[in-house]
């Protein structure tokens, strides 16, 4: 692997990985559940964390961090999550993708925002950015509250029992994408 990227190799797999597994999961919901576009829900979920990619890679630049790939990862693991949402929605303003993709990379991970209206493609990519989170569809254990109490959740299903069936369902399709997704 390149040396500029040498230590961040599970990082760097970790969110190519999420991505493809949120963006497969927005494919299938958009096309299953909603009347947003397939394919722009998949580019959304692709591109959500988009920021984390260029921190990773200035973070792995500051002398001291670079050979030391354990305090690396730590240190990432505090900054990044604070600073990749504005850090995606600066990349995707400068490569001019329209203002409601850019905008899913600020919005997809605030579960507490308040979502009025019809779902759309912010809403989709919070849901699949939670769903991605759990191991498993049917597990009723650990299934956070927030989630499924969040106007976001509301607008495709009244429960996690509903939602679980529905997604039971669509397992195979969503690991199909996913595999289409993965080269």
């Amino acid at each position: 692997m390149n040396t500029k990227t040498r230590g961040l190799e599970n990082y760097f797999n970790d969110i190519w990985q999420q991505s493809n597994n949120v963006s497969a999961i927005c494919y299938v919901l958009a096309q299953q559940k909603t009347d947003i576009d397939p394919e722009q829900a998949l580019l959304a979920g692709m591109v959500h964390n988009i920021g984390v990619l260029p921190l990773m890679l200035r973070l792995n630049k500051i002398s001291g961090l670079n050979n030391e790939p354990k305090l690396l990862i730590h240190v990432a693991n505090q900054v990044i999550p604070i600073l990749y949402p504005k850090a995606g929605k600066m990349i995707l303003d400068k490569w001019n993708f329209s203002p409601l993709i850019a905008s899913v990379a600020i919005t997809h991970n605030r579960l507490e925002r308040e979502s009025t209206g019809p779902i759309d493609l912010n809403d989709l990519v919070l849901i699949a950015c939670e769903l991605n989170k759990l191991s498993d569809f049917t597990d009723n254990e650990t299934i956070p509250e927030t989630f499924v109490n969040s106007t976001m959740f509301q607008k495709l299903w009244s429960n996690w029992t509903e939602a679980s069936a529905e997604l039971s369902r669509l397992k195979e399709q969503i690991e199909q994408i996913n595999s289409s997704i993965e080269v």
